[in-house]
């Protein structure tokens, strides 16, 4: 196992918490849980406690060749931390114990934006048990917390010259609620105006608290075709809408009382 334990990488966040030390397994991932061995043995996601980044979680054996490499580029606050699996054979069950082929692919970490990145350069280690990913687990989780986003289990999802981006979920909109497409509870994450804590307002016809419902006037709640906010005088009775049916002038809301006579209306 290769352990980074100790040395300041960089200052990375990974589920809300800032991180400057980093484990790297010869077993395709990193974690932030000391100086513990990722195990051999890949598993679904959330697996454990576990803190886990995981580009190729797979049983691969660099004492069989290849090598595991690390490049920290860049100046604080805008630093790349690349890891990378470079050659690596397949652990195999018979001799020679290994596979003919070997696998290359990298972690990037970036601190600007604590995203993270996977990139595959060969994905193939000459055996259709191990290719493709088919044998690895794919994604990250903060086992602490319950949260994971497993991209795969056991299955060829992953190609050569492939690559897959994590971003963490953000408040584009800078109105303190994060995007509901990666978790959070804004449903406009590109208009400050709209989000949880705003006020319901009339006759816009947004949701402009995120709470999956159109202001009251907004809905034709007496479905005669007509709202509150285009002038239905009462949004309880069907009768009493603007559809002025005898076309003389008075609607049924203007007080038309036989709005099927055009000689019957106010004023006649």
């Amino acid at each position: 196992k290769i352990n980074l334990l100790g040395e300041q990488v960089l200052n990375f966040d990974f589920y809300g918490t800032t991180y400057t030390e980093v484990t790297v397994s010869s077993d395709g991932g990193v974690h932030f849980d000391g100086a513990l061995a990722l195990p051999s043995t890949n598993d679904t996601l959330v697996y454990s406690t576990w803190r886990m980044i995981l580009p190729f979680w797979d049983n691969l054996s660099p004492d069989a060749g290849g090598d595991v490499y690390y490049e920290l580029t860049g100046t604080e606050p805008d630093r790349v931390l690349t890891i990378e699996w470079r050659d690596i054979p397949h652990y195999h069950l018979t001799y020679p114990y290994y596979t003919s082929g070997d696998a290359s692919f990298e972690l990037k970490l970036f601190e600007t934006d604590n995203a993270m990145e996977f990139h595959y350069q060969d994905v193939e280690f000459g055996d259709a048990s191990y290719d493709h990913g088919v044998s690895a687990t794919v994604g990250i989780q903060d086992g602490t917390l319950g949260h994971g986003l497993e991209r795969s289990y056991n299955t060829a999802v992953l190609s050569n010259e492939m690559a897959i981006r994590y971003e963490p979920c953000l408040d584009d909109d800078g109105d303190g609620y994060a995007d509901d497409f990666c978790g959070g509870d804004d449903c406009d994450d590109d208009d400050a105006a709209i989000n949880p804590g705003a006020t319901e307002a009339a006759c816009d016809y947004i949701d402009n608290d995120c709470d999956g419902a159109l202001h009251e006037q907004e809905v034709d709640d007496d479905y005669d075709n007509v709202d509150e906010c285009n002038g239905d005088c009462d949004d309880a009775d069907p009768a009493l809408n603007l559809d002025d049916l005898d076309l003389d002038g008075y609607d049924t809301c203007a007080g038309d009382c036989d709005d099927y006579d055009a000689n019957v209306f106010p004023g006649n």
